[in-house]
């Protein structure tokens, strides 16, 4: 039993730090993108800029109109691009506010502007 145990907490370490960092490339591309300023709203959101809650299966609805135009998990930073751009001129859940226009007066666009 010993070797197995130590075969699967080997197996673990491989896979989890791939697993856990999957995502802040994302983010990155977002900042660099958008020249997020340290310290700003967008800067301080983290994870929800696209995700709400403290389950990052739940998706805001920018995060879900940005996952569906990537059309999959672990995209490369170009497409990652592309898609925030493709994204950016879409109607946010208010009806009229375009998500890039939230991004650039600092709003988290995922959320409703108030």
């Amino acid at each position: 039993m010993r070797p197995t145990l130590i075969l699967a907490l080997a197996a673990a370490a491989v896979i989890l730090p791939t697993a856990a960092s999957a995502r802040p490339p994302y983010k990155q591309a977002f900042a660099q993108n958008y020249q997020v300023k340290p310290g700003s709203t967008l800067d301080k959101a983290g994870c929800n800029l696209c995700h709400m809650g403290a389950s990052k299966a739940l998706r805001n609805p920018y995060g879900a109109d940005l996952a569906k135009v990537l059309g999959k998990a672990n995209a490369s930073n170009d497409e990652t691009l592309v898609a925030l751009k493709k994204v950016e001129g879409l109607v946010s859940s208010d009806k009229k506010t375009k998500y890039v226009d939230l991004i650039k007066a600092d709003k988290l666009p995922g959320e409703a502007p108030k």
